[in-house]
Parts: structure tokens; C-alpha cells; sequence
């Protein structure tokens, strides 16, 4: 019986073993990418913000990434948590995948084009953008105003 639990232990310390490895590599391949990206933000001109976003995104993305393999390396079925991961993700793009849709149905349908006055959501402005998510006004007094698609495709719309 002894023998028997020494060998269970040994294999459990075996998988641990390569569970370890797998974060340390993971962890290693990060690093690397992530002075690499470093690098592009630096080099780029992009707005830093919207690089370092990208980066707190990849960096999620390489820890959910390697905490899955090394706990199917353990023996722990990851198929749920890959499942409620899913359904999160899905959840947190609902409203931009809707908006993207609104905006290829705005682009097709063209309701406006660029530099109309229009009114929508209470908002009274000129066409500057439209892009497959959001709309860019400019009002009349010359503010900014960023109104996302869906609201666009389910709001009425008035185009002087």
C-alpha cells in the first residue's frame, strides 16, 4: 500500500515537474514578447494608450493561455474553464460585435454620408467619421462627439 501511494506521489510530482516547466517557458516567452512590444510602442505613433491597453490584453490573454496548460498538464479537466472563459468573452463583445453589425448595416443602407448635419440620441451635429463601430460628429459649437453604431441603427435619425 505504501509502494502504491510512493508511486502515486512520484507521478503527481512528475506532472507538478512539468506543470513548473510549462509556466517558467511561458513566463520566459512573455518576457521576450514583451520587450519586443515595448519596442513597438516606442517606435510607433500610436497613442500610447491604446498600445499599452494591447499590451495589458496580450499579457491576459499569454497568463490565461499558460494557467491552462499547466493545469491540464496536472490532470485537471480545463474544458469548463475554458467554457466559462468562452461565455465571458462572448459577453464582453456582445455590445461590439452589435455595433460592428450596425455599422457594416449603416455603411450599406447609408442613411448619411459624410459631412451631413444630422440629430440622433439628442445630439445635433456633421458627419466627421463613420468606422464599423462608432460615428464621429462634430457640433456646431466644435466639440467631438463619439456615438456608437448601434445607438445610430436603433435611435431616430434626422438628416437636415
Amino acid at each position: 500500500m505504501i509502494k502504491k501511494y510512493l508511486e502515486t506521489l512520484y507521478g503527481m510530482g512528475e506532472k507538478a515537474l512539468q506543470a513548473l516547466i510549462i509556466i517558467v517557458i511561458g513566463y520566459v516567452v512573455y518576457k521576450i514578447f514583451d520587450k519586443l512590444f515595448t519596442k513597438f510602442i516606442e517606435k510607433s505613433s500610436q497613442d500610447e494608450i491604446v498600445l499599452n491597453f494591447f499590451k495589458t490584453i496580450i499579457k491576459t490573454v499569454f497568463i490565461v493561455i499558460i494557467a491552462i496548460m499547466a493545469l491540464s498538464q496536472l490532470g485537471i479537466n480545463t474544458s469548463s474553464i475554458l467554457a466559462i472563459f468562452t461565455a465571458a468573452f462572448a459577453l464582453a463583445i456582445k455590445d461590439s460585435l452589435a455595433s460592428f453589425f450596425d455599422g457594416i448595416i449603416i455603411l450599406l443602407a447609408k442613411p448619411f454620408s459624410k459631412g451631413d448635419l444630422i440629430e440622433v440620441v439628442g445630439v445635433t451635429g456633421r458627419i466627421q467619421e463613420i468606422s464599423l463601430l462608432y460615428t464621429n460628429l462634430l457640433t456646431l459649437d466644435n466639440k467631438k462627439i463619439v456615438i456608437p453604431n448601434s445607438q445610430l441603427a436603433h435611435s431616430t435619425l434626422v438628416n437636415y
